[in-house]
């Protein structure tokens, strides 16, 4: 079954939980961290397990944290080599053709990939007006937000005030739909789009 265990549960219930005679555990330590355990279960015999077996089983318990940071870092570099795989391929495209409209849509595309989102804009700005455009847009399978926003013009001032600031600057930001700073005309456009961030 499924079982929920948590630190500190006396042996004599762990034995009860897992109608077992005899319990064998180690610690899963990584960077002096506990990251889980292992637990070997004996179901007829309350002396199966002895010294050398804690001794085994800490041996394996090493071998089992090796293992796990292991697949750990390969899940790491394919994300990584997906990244770089979808930046290959939008230099690619750019430069493989002039029409902006294309390229601009793939790199939105290409961007989704790169950082695991639902969706993509990219957008004009002029400094003037304080107005942006929406220039380019791309959406997953996955994208709640499928109204299309392509050649929409926002008055950044009225509808995203501290958009305005931001990009005056060159900062980056990030924004969550429940950011108790973020104003109400920002936050019921993210709602109206499905956005959380």
């Amino acid at each position: 079954g499924n079982h929920e265990i948590r630190l500190g549960t006396p042996f004599a219930d762990l034995l009860q939980l897992f109608d077992a005679q005899s319990i064998l555990g180690v610690p899963l330590i990584r960077a002096g961290r506990v990251e889980g355990a292992l637990m070997l279960l004996e179901a007829q015999n309350p002396e199966r397990f002895r010294d050398q077996d804690l001794e085994t089983g800490m041996v394996l318990g090493t071998q089992i944290t090796l293992a796990m940071e292991s697949a750990q870092h390969l899940h790491q570099d394919r994300r990584r080599l997906q990244q770089l795989t979808a930046l290959i391929q939008a230099s690619t495209v750019i430069s493989s053709t002039l029409d902006l409209d294309t390229i601009l849509t793939r790199i939105a595309g290409e961007m989704c990939t790169i950082m695991d989102a639902t969706s993509a804009y990219i957008c004009t700005y002029d400094p003037e007006s304080r107005t942006s455009t929406v220039v380019a847009e791309y959406y997953t399978p996955g994208a709640i937000e499928r109204e299309s926003d392509l050649g929409h013009t926002y008055d950044l001032e009225a509808e995203f005030p501290g958009t305005v600031e931001a990009l005056e600057i060159g900062n980056p930001m990030v924004a969550q739909v429940d950011d108790p700073t973020l104003s109400e005309s920002e936050r019921r456009h993210m709602r109206y789009y499905g956005g959380k961030s």
